[in-house]
């Protein structure tokens, strides 16, 4: 073999050994790059504040909508009242309670909504560290 053949030989073996020992690197660290990762996320200025106030808001939203939940229940029942026995209830008596069902129906929809992503966001390691003490860990 001649001198040029055996050099090109080592180079591409040099190279070879290279390439598997900085997979080998980037693969055992992989997993400490990720946590690191996941940490810069969280821990970034503007995600925290943006789930500190998400917690605050989503809690006043859901108690928002049980006041209005509990304005469509009154409405209701004022309207059943005014409107006499229901069998005396006319075509147009039926539709407006309907709608009212209705409006109610879809309040107490979007409640459930908004507790389910709020009760799932406090099971999420990364997003419940940022509920105040003053928040309830879980809404019904």
């Amino acid at each position: 073999m001649n001198d040029g053949f055996k050099f090109g030989l080592i180079a591409t073996a040099a190279v070879i050994g290279i390439i598997i020992a900085g997979a080998t690197v980037s693969l055992v660290t992989l997993p400490v790059r990720a946590v690191t990762g996941v940490a810069e996320r969280t821990f970034n200025p503007d995600n925290m504040i943006h789930n500190y106030e998400w917690f605050k808001r989503q809690y006043q939203d859901v108690q928002a909508i049980g006041v209005k939940i509990g304005a469509a229940e009154a409405s209701i029942a004022v309207f059943e009242k005014s409107a006499g026995e229901r069998s005396t209830w006319k075509f147009e008596d039926r539709q407006e309670w309907n709608r009212l069902n209705n409006v109610l129906l879809g309040l107490q929809g979007q409640r459930a909504s908004m507790v389910a992503e709020y009760n799932a966001k406090t099971q999420m390691a990364n997003r419940n560290l940022f509920r105040t003490g003053d928040l309830p860990a879980e809404l019904q």
